[in-house]
């Protein structure tokens, strides 16, 4: 089925706004993260047969409208719309909109906002029909299924969703551990974005940021993603698929000068760092 993955847009007149951040916001140096978990959520949809249109509204600078005739153009059965804190109201108003497209797709929210108040985020706008919460790779695949199928969502872990006029929530969703199952991501950004249009100022432009594993041991009490999304569980891909992604960064977006490595906290495990390093070595890719 087609499924339309899309960074809504927010405050274009001041700059383009960075979702994806630890902070969400408009920075005065131009700092704009890549919509890393829509990008996941893309290659895992894709490899299971799936047909995904993902746009970054912030990155490309296009309003609603713009966003809504993409989304038109498209005809999917599914739309998922990503959120923040900050830009809530207007992520809200976004899906709504595109509800109202010809296919008449159902409407998921996903993020860390909706994550942590589902029923309070489900309760804004009626057009939402439903909450992924915290990791949604998995959970859009199944409610896609569902969808085909013409199921009832209950038997989707790790939603809120909307039943005879009640918002019903199922289950937490266990946490992936097999990370070595998702393509990369940086495969998703050379077939769907545009790397030139993302920067961070601790690297070289332009870059890439990855994953290499999800969640946190450490609980400390502002950061967001493992309260909201991740856990504190460090699941971990193996050395190998890490550095096999840095080959194919070398290799299929050379014009990457930098390689961000995203995860909460990367020397959590200092033995697999190490590993890491030397893999990245003994592959000549070093520089």
């Amino acid at each position: 089925m087609r499924i339309a993955l899309i960074n809504p847009p927010f405050k274009m007149e001041h700059g383009r706004f960075s979702r994806s951040s630890r902070s969400p916001a408009i920075t005065k140096s131009g700092t704009l993260y890549y919509p890393i978990w829509l990008a996941y959520a893309c290659g895992y949809l894709e490899k299971h047969g799936h047909e995904v249109l993902l746009v970054d509204s912030c990155a490309e600078r296009i309003d609603l409208d713009a966003t809504a005739a993409r989304v038109e153009a498209f005809g999917p059965q599914l739309v998922v719309v990503d959120t923040s804190t900050p830009s809530i109201h207007e992520d809200v108003r976004s899906a709504g909109r595109l509800k109202l497209t010809s296919s008449s797709p159902l409407v998921c929210l996903v993020g860390t906002h909706p994550s942590a108040l589902p029923e309070e985020v489900m309760a804004m706008n009626e057009h939402v029909d439903c909450i992924a919460r915290r990791e949604y790779d998995q959970t859009l695949l199944e409610l896609a299924e569902a969808i085909e199928s013409r199921q009832d969502f209950g038997s989707v872990t790790g939603i809120c969703y909307r039943r005879d006029g009640a918002v019903i929530s199922t289950p937490d969703r266990a946490y992936i551990e097999d990370l070595d199952a998702f393509p990369l991501v940086s495969e998703v950004y050379k077939k769907h974005l545009r790397v030139e249009d993302y920067f961070f100022s601790a690297g070289e432009y332009p870059m890439a940021m990855i994953m290499t594993g999800r969640g946190c041991p450490s609980r400390c009490f502002f950061c967001v993603y493992p309260q909201t999304f991740h856990g504190h569980k460090y699941r971990l891909r193996s050395a190998a698929s890490v550095v096999d992604e840095f080959e194919y960064i070398a290799r299929e977006l050379p014009q990457v000068k930098s390689v961000g490595i995203e995860d909460d906290t990367f020397t959590a495990n200092t033995a697999r760092v190490r590993e890491i390093c030397q893999l990245l070595i003994d592959r000549g890719l070093q520089k």
